[in-house]
């Protein structure tokens, strides 16, 4: 596929993309998760969001980097499928079964009471079907099969929005902590059936595992597997902490520090479709030694756009956002929540640049600057959340994740010799402060928060277009010449 028309495929899948997602992430992140934690208190769920990241934290051991490396080898050879596929399959049951065990260790090394460890597991099954669900997406994003994966994106997050809604507003009675982890469950059930059906119905041919395949595979995968263990503890870990090192109310802190969090997962799940389909399509320019600065500086602009409008709206706005959100007014909670949304900053850069370098394989430079990443904000974490609870957590979080941005835009920069042109910089750097200005002085438009909010956002985008930072012309230009 030549560069321009993966450009063309990059613009029309992402307005997709974008479209269903923001009909149903949402609603489940404001309508569902919020509304549950107001029903469940902010110590109950604090609880629960707890569980949830220790999940998340040796999710790791379900993958070690296997789904980076098949997408990889999938979109730069699609042949490859028939090899890798059933060899990934089998070793991620094996995976499985070590990651229950490991989980449960933990939960009673921590001293988990059986009800807490009864959650647990719950999550811990929903999260081994996350698992495959994602491996199953890389494998149809990698044969080019965009719009499917589009598809599974919001699928499980949809039924969810039916199943626990039910419970949440139409059986109140029956709603609990058990009846939100067990709904989502039920929801991962039913995406991990649809997905395995439709690879397995655009690629019937596997081969049987074999070890000798596998011992290569994962070997292949060693530096896949390091760098998603680096990025899930500094992702994930400071969550964790929170809850456990907080001497001062801690499930309290938890609960705040879960309700900043869950505004960053609600963004970062619209930046994660730039990074699931620019993957593969960086994967194949690098394998016909293509270049890839058009479609960094068309996705790069955007994303980095957008992050800038939502981090100076949040600033601004950081007490009605709060009060809006989770019917609460205290500038403590409302400062974890900018520090933290703050960070979404240095995320986007990673999005872009990170999966840039990721696709190469030239994976070294990466995984060194995450282990630091990691032992700074282990230790930063170990030391500071005791006094300072969330609080410690936010900045450390802030300081961790943009400084991965800055060093992933850096390594991208050596690794693919990308050339970026000053004056745009310079122009989208005077649009920053006009952007800036206008949510700063945003109070002054109407008497209604979220009104103010709606109408700052086109006026931003129309004022990126006015001054030629946002590559609007571009998309235009690239449905145009693709006639679609």
């Amino acid at each position: 596929m030549r560069s321009k028309n993966l450009q063309y495929s990059f613009v029309t899948n992402l307005l997709f993309l974008i479209s269903i997602n923001l009909i149903i992430k949402p609603i489940w992140v404001f309508v569902i998760d919020r509304n549950a934690q107001l029903r469940l208190g902010f110590d109950q769920y604090g609880v629960y969001y707890a569980l949830l990241n220790i999940t998340y934290l040796f999710g790791v051991i379900l993958d070690l980097g296997l789904t980076s490396f098949n997408q990889r080898e999938v979109a730069q050879n699609h042949n490859a499928f028939t090899r890798l596929f059933g060899n990934i399959f089998s070793v991620k049951w094996l995976l499985s079964i070590a990651y229950i065990l490991i989980c449960i260790f933990f939960a009673w090394l921590w001293k988990y009471d059986e009800q807490k460890i009864s959650w647990l597991l719950w999550l811990v099954a929903s999260q081994i079907l996350v698992s495959f669900i994602v491996f199953f997406r890389s494998t149809l994003s990698a044969m080019q099969y965009y719009f499917l994966d589009s598809f599974l994106s919001i699928c499980d997050k949809g039924l969810m929005i039916v199943i626990i809604g039910y419970f949440l507003f139409f059986d109140k009675k029956q709603f609990s902590i058990q009846t939100f982890i067990t709904g989502q469950f039920a929801a991962y059930f039913i995406t991990f059936i649809l997905s395995f059906f439709f690879v397995l119905k655009y690629r019937k041919t596997v081969e049987k595992p074999a070890l000798n395949e596998l011992k290569n595979i994962i070997k292949n995968a060693r530096p896949y597997t390091m760098l998603l263990l680096w990025m899930t503890i500094y992702f994930r870990l400071d969550s964790v902490l929170v809850e456990r090192l907080s001497i001062h109310q801690p499930q309290e802190e938890s609960g705040i520090y879960a309700a900043a969090y869950r505004l960053l997962d609600m963004i970062n799940m619209f930046a994660f479709l730039f990074s699931m389909l620019l993957y593969p399509m960086f994967s194949k320019l690098i394998a016909e030694k293509k270049s890839l600065n058009n479609l960094i500086q068309l996705s790069s602009p955007l994303l980095l756009s957008t992050a800038w409008i939502v981090c100076c709206s949040m600033f601004f706005g950081k007490i009605e956002w709060l009060q809006l959100l989770y019917h609460r007014n205290d500038l403590y909670a409302a400062n974890v929540m900018v520090l933290v949304i703050a960070s979404f900053f240095g995320v986007a850069l990673q999005y872009i640049y990170s999966t840039a370098v990721t696709a190469s394989g030239n994976l070294k430079w990466q995984n060194k600057a995450a282990a630091t990443a990691v032992i700074f904000n282990a230790i930063s974490n170990i030391i500071f959340i005791p006094k300072y609870g969330a609080m410690a957590a936010a900045i450390n979080a802030l300081i961790t994740l943009t400084g991965m941005g800055i060093a992933n835009y850096f390594f991208a920069k050596k690794i693919f010799q990308l050339h970026f042109d000053l004056k745009k910089i310079l122009w989208w750097s005077i649009w920053a402060i006009f952007v800036l200005l206008i949510i700063s002085f945003s109070n002054f438009i109407s008497s209604s928060f979220l009104i103010n909010q709606f109408l700052i956002i086109p006026v931003c985008l129309l004022l990126g277009w006015l001054m030629k930072t946002l590559p609007i012309k571009h998309f235009i230009n690239t449905l145009k010449d693709n006639k679609i």
